[in-house]
């Protein structure tokens, strides 16, 4: 096989490598998600309550108006509920 010929089977091997590593990466992912919203699906909607949060502090030099810097009327002082 001539030196291009060895390049193309090459680049072919590599596409199909990759291709296979995707598609079980995938796989192997959605089976995943599917048993923990199957066993635990409060894992997946509960994600944020895992971190603990600090409240931002917001300030402004001027810039902004301070209608803008503060937090918006709806929002609770507690950031997890």
């Amino acid at each position: 096989m001539s030196k291009e010929g060895h390049r193309r089977r090459r680049f072919a091997n590599l596409k199909f490598a990759a291709l296979c590593t995707l598609l079980i990466g995938g796989t192997v992912g959605a089976v995943e998600l599917y048993f923990t919203w199957e066993s635990h699906p409060s894992e997946i909607t509960d994600a944020g309550r895992s971190i603990p949060l600090k409240r931002v502090v917001f300030s402004t030099d001027g810039v902004l108006e301070p209608a803008v810097a503060r937090p918006h009327p709806g929002a609770s002082e507690d950031p997890r509920a």
